[in-house]
């Protein structure tokens, strides 16, 4: 999603194919003011989706998704239900799936502490194959892990989640 730290997205991306994994990268158009497309297209190896098209790669057939950035916007619509691209359509369509959704917090402490964007990560709280990567706090803000720690615990979370099945 949009957000500064969406410029770690590429970094991300490669390191979790260092794990073995294969990476498909759904953006919000605010996320493109940030990093371009040619670079995710390059770090995941995959076409990047802004957009649902008719091909409906927006219905998810991933094992896990991570949300990284996981900005105020984004987890609003999630908890909300708002699809209005293909990132917040893919995650609805993991969360109706049960598929397991990672969001990594990326936000200004006066965002996270507003008492509607508290609902609403309490909403996704509460799904048991949602779960949220704790954020580094630093300069008033949640930021984003760096992209090997933020990985290793991603895979944490999937790999607990495959257990319980």
């Amino acid at each position: 999603s949009g957000g500064i730290a969406a410029i770690e997205t590429p970094k991300i991306a490669r390191e979790l194919r260092r794990y073995g994994a294969q990476v498909f990268i759904f953006v919000t158009k605010k996320s493109l003011e940030f990093v371009g497309i040619k670079s995710l297209e390059w770090a995941s190896q995959n076409p990047v989706v802004e957009e649902p098209t008719g091909l409906a790669e927006h219905i998810c057939t991933m094992d896990a998704l991570l949300v990284a950035p996981a900005t105020a916007d984004i987890i609003s619509k999630s908890a909300l239900g708002i699809c209005s691209d293909g990132a917040t359509t893919l995650i609805q369509s993991a969360l109706g799936l049960n598929t397991p959704v990672v969001f990594s917090l990326t936000m200004h402490n006066s965002l996270i502490n507003s008492p509607i964007i508290a609902e609403n990560i309490q909403k996704l709280r509460k799904m048991n194959h949602v779960h949220f990567i704790p954020s580094r706090q630093e300069e008033g803000k949640q930021k984003i892990l760096s992209p090997d720690s933020l990985v290793l615990t991603f895979s944490h979370f999937i790999n607990k989640a495959s257990k319980k099945k």
